[in-house]
């Protein structure tokens, strides 16, 4: 009996202990998961509160933008605000989302926290009620007590009542309790991630009687922190509602984007329409205008050519003079009744006086007294009887004498003057000749009505064309830059008009809005 009670005894040490330590274990359990779901929940209740006030400050920042948009629309064009009205509500709405994501996400890792924190507390809980009752503890210690009376109270070396069968069934069960509370222990360890080593120093650590209070401790703790988590999900579903009703605000805002710009378009339809109507009527005046305009220009072209060529022909006259060729025939009187001899010996002399130097300066001083200064040396003379002058003597007792000089009333002076000097030199010199006949003129100066050579027409065509050129080189010049300053002048006065309109209805639509 005694060691019975020594066994109910040590029985009932080990399974204090083992109680002790496996509420121990369950509490570290529970307090780990839901520790680390305090944390993990209100990182993301962190993360949430950041996010929904960068959405407000983006939002208040859209709105002000907005209103600033709105208050400078007299001051820019309208799509050009439009278009930064677009983009700013874009960027909103992608933060939004990029929040809203972020958002979804906080929720989700909070519902997990959540949910893996309920799972822990229900498995504690489950843990914590398959557990032995301190109550059933309680009464096999007070049954236990109770035999151990019996058992003092009972004679020495009496046999042992049934009682103490029914003891040593039950020190049975308490065994298999404890061996049972020792696979539960192992497990546990395993749970908890205890290192086997763990299981010897908590079977031999003492029972401790406020076993009970720390775990209901923990409870409480457990409690207050899901108590927090709930709070912290409500809080985290204010804030999307918040979320939410800028979002909304944000819709209105696009919706009145959406109905400015509507009218804005509308506004630029009328001011196209009215900008295409005066183009027309402009075109109509423009076209009128472009003949009127071209017939004076085609009619000031052709007086400026006219000019040009009169003033190119005065020119070609100036610069150059057409060649004539002059004729005259000069003859021995009397040649008819003339022997040969004669004849031969009149025709000798006056071949010879073309080359006579007496003569070249007699006929020099003739031809400077009458104004031919080039032809008043004797040598520039008989160089020109040479290139300029045909003399022939094609019949007996007569001299036919040509020649070629620039413009028709010179060349006839300038014949004149050489048969006047032939004719008064023969006559001098007959005394000293043998046929002693005067040298008289058979036919008079005659001139060709066609110049020989009429180097104007050349020099007219060089000075017209280059005159024209210049001329209609410097018309399409003006013209062009003419044409450019107007039709420049033109596109900015429309563009002008176009512009003060359209901003005019704009800015009564934004008045009557506002």
């Amino acid at each position: 009996l005694a060691e019975a009670r020594t066994q109910l005894d040590a029985a009932a040490t080990v399974q204090a202990d083992f109680e002790a330590r496996i509420e121990s274990l369950q509490a570290e359990l529970a307090a780990r998961p839901s520790q680390e779901a305090v944390e993990e929940a209100e990182r993301a209740a962190a993360a949430a509160r950041d996010h929904v006030r960068q959405l407000e400050e983006q939002s208040q920042h859209n709105a002000a933008h907005i209103r600033s948009l709105e208050a400078s629309l007299q001051g820019q064009p309208s799509d050009r605000a439009l278009a930064e009205l677009r983009q700013a509500h874009q960027q909103a709405e992608e933060r939004a989302a990029q929040l809203e994501t972020q958002l979804a996400a906080a929720n989700a890792a909070r519902s997990d926290a959540d949910e893996s924190l309920c799972r822990r507390l229900e498995a504690v809980q489950a843990e914590l009620q398959q557990r032995p009752s301190r109550t059933d503890f309680e009464r096999l210690k007070n049954e236990r007590d109770e035999l151990a009376r019996r058992a003092q109270a009972q004679p020495a070396g009496a046999a042992p009542a049934p009682d103490v069968a029914r003891l040593q069934k039950e020190i049975a069960k308490r065994d298999l309790a404890v061996s049972t509370l020792h696979q539960k222990l192992k497990e546990l360890q395993a749970a908890a991630s205890l290192p086997p080593s763990a299981a010897p120093a908590a079977a031999s650590a003492p029972a401790d009687p406020e076993a009970a209070a720390r775990a209901e401790l923990r409870r409480q703790r457990l409690a207050r922190a899901r108590r927090l988590l709930v709070e912290r999900r409500d809080r985290v579903r204010s804030v999307a509602g918040q979320i939410e009703d800028k979002r909304r605000q944000l819709n209105e805002y696009e919706s009145d984007l959406t109905g400015l710009q509507r009218r804005l378009e509308a506004q630029q339809q009328r001011v196209l329409a009215a900008s295409n109507a005066v183009e027309e009527q402009q075109q109509s005046h423009t076209r009128g205008g472009i003949a009127k305009n071209a017939m004076a220009t085609m009619l000031a072209l052709v007086t400026i050519i006219a000019i040009v060529g009169g003033a190119s022909w005065a020119i070609a006259q100036r610069a150059v003079a057409p060649t004539f060729a002059v004729q005259a025939t000069l003859g021995m009187d009397g040649r008819e009744d003339a022997d040969p001899d004669v004849l031969a010996s009149w025709r000798e002399f006056h071949e010879q006086m073309f080359s006579d130097p007496q003569f070249m300066e007699d006929a020099a001083a003739r031809m400077k007294r009458r104004g031919f200064l080039t032809l008043a040396n004797p040598t520039d003379l008989l160089h020109f009887l040479e290139n300029s002058a045909d003399i022939t003597f094609a019949q007996e007792g007569e001299v036919s004498m040509t020649i070629r000089t620039e413009g028709l009333e010179r060349a006839e002076r300038l014949m004149e003057t050489l048969t006047t000097s032939c004719v008064a030199w023969s006559n001098n010199t007959r005394d000293l000749r043998l046929d002693n006949a005067p040298l008289a003129v058979i036919s008079q100066v005659q001139a060709d009505a066609a110049p020989v050579e009429d180097p104007r027409t050349i020099i007219f065509g060089a000075v017209f064309g280059g005159l024209t050129a210049i001329v209609l080189f410097g018309f399409i010049l003006m013209q062009r830059t003419l044409s450019k300053r107007m039709r420049r002048a033109e596109v900015l006065e429309q563009e002008a008009r176009s512009t003060e309109k359209m901003w005019a209805d704009a800015t009564r639509d934004v008045s009557s809005r506002g």
